[in-house]
């Protein structure tokens, strides 16, 4: 929920998300540029959607088989291919639409990096790591001064509880060494495909 000075409540996180985009100058004022940037973003949703739903239900071995082969060659790998040619086609500079940043780039990074954080068990880190198109939007965002400076203001957090930690740009890393998923501790611990200087694009990552 978004509460506005005047009291108005604008509900539904896509509606704030745009909303705050316009003001922000971070959402096409072309109706055409507008509409691709939202059919990136309804494509980012259903990358997140189809991720979750792979394996889901199976035994905890069978379900990270299931989402590393969704990643590798089933329906992620296809949706994410599609996203990248997309990108190729209508964006530029690490720009996914048009030569200027918007909220469309920032929902490919978030999404991206929740996707490979460890939160989904299964999922390669390097599951984004041949799209050069979507890497070099991820890498643009991450590396964006507003971005950067927000990220060097993120104060330690306790996200499952006992012991605060420091996470940044959706890293596996943390000060503690572990992994973010409820009873895992090592995990996927420094397989984060962000640390990099080549196409998949630095994270800038600093740990506490």
């Amino acid at each position: 929920m978004l509460k506005l000075p005047d009291g108005t409540v604008i509900a539904q996180q896509r509606a704030i998300l745009r909303l705050i985009s316009k003001q922000a100058g971070l959402y096409p004022v072309d109706p055409l540029a507008a509409a691709k940037v939202d059919e990136l973003m309804d494509a980012a949703e259903d990358l997140q959607t189809k991720v979750n739903a792979a394996g889901q239900g199976l035994e905890q071995a069978e379900k990270e088989a299931k989402r590393k082969e969704a990643c590798e060659s089933g329906v992620v790998f296809d949706l994410v291919k599609k996203m990248d040619e997309y990108i190729a086609k209508n964006g530029s500079g690490g720009c996914s639409v048009g030569d200027k940043i918007s909220c469309a780039d920032l929902m490919i990074f978030t999404t991206s990096c929740g996707v490979i954080s460890g939160m989904f068990d299964g999922v390669p880190a390097t599951t984004f790591d041949q799209f050069k198109s979507v890497q070099a939007v991820r890498k643009a965002v991450a590396n964006h001064p507003a971005v950067k400076a927000y990220h060097d203001t993120i104060s330690d957090i306790n996200p499952i509880g006992g012991g605060s930690m420091k996470v940044k740009i959706g890293c596996h890393r943390t000060s503690a060494g572990r992994d973010l998923r409820p009873g895992k501790l090592v995990g996927r611990v420094g397989s984060c495909s962000q640390h990099s200087d080549d196409v998949r694009g630095r994270c800038d990552t600093k740990m506490a």
